[in-house]
């Protein structure tokens, strides 16, 4: 396990200038999205889908700070 986190670490480090605390869980998200979909021949056409049917998310509710 310790392996894994170190790789995904430097994931991280390698695909963003700066990293906060804050935002760790969406980076982990994405990493893992990247990750499960790596052999997604469509990855493209399903980011997209999904870009156009998700649920409108309010400026306010995103940058709200967690309780």
């Amino acid at each position: 396990m310790g392996r894994r986190v170190l790789v995904h670490f430097c994931s991280i480090i390698g695909s963003y200038h700066k990293v906060s605390i804050k935002h760790l869980d969406a980076y982990l998200d994405e990493l893992e999205h990247r990750f499960n979909n790596r052999k997604n021949e469509y990855i493209f056409r399903d980011t997209l889908m999904k870009l156009v049917t998700a649920a409108k998310l309010p400026y306010s509710e995103l940058v709200k700070r967690a309780a």
